[in-house]
């Protein structure tokens, strides 16, 4: 995220509706950049809105970092810096948890 999030806060919710829709997205601060003024952070969703984590960030004045759609002064050459590590959620048709791990490198 561009900026320093604890500014507004080293974990959080964020609840502003997309779409009309409610959209739940909690975050918490793992560290802060001063040189590229970016801050890492694990980003967990309750809804799946269209690029909600996105949106939601860039509302609250801390855009992905390069992302080409939301927020501004947060471009750069690498491109997008926005990584899904893990993804967990109840299958719709065997109602059991699934979760998905990225290996590390």
């Amino acid at each position: 995220m561009l900026g320093d999030i604890r500014q507004h806060g080293a974990k959080g919710r964020i609840e502003l509706p997309l779409d009309s829709k409610d959209a739940a997205t909690e975050y918490e601060f793992i560290s802060y950049d001063p040189a590229s003024n970016s801050s890492d952070l694990d980003v967990r969703i309750y809804t799946g809105r269209l690029h909600q984590i996105r949106r939601h960030f860039d509302m609250i004045g801390f855009p992905v970092i390069g992302d080409p759609k939301y927020g501004k002064g947060n471009k750069n050459k690498e491109g997008m810096r926005l990584v899904a590590s893990c993804l967990e959620f109840i299958c719709p048709f065997s109602k059991k948890e699934v979760l998905f791990r990225a290996s590390s490198a």
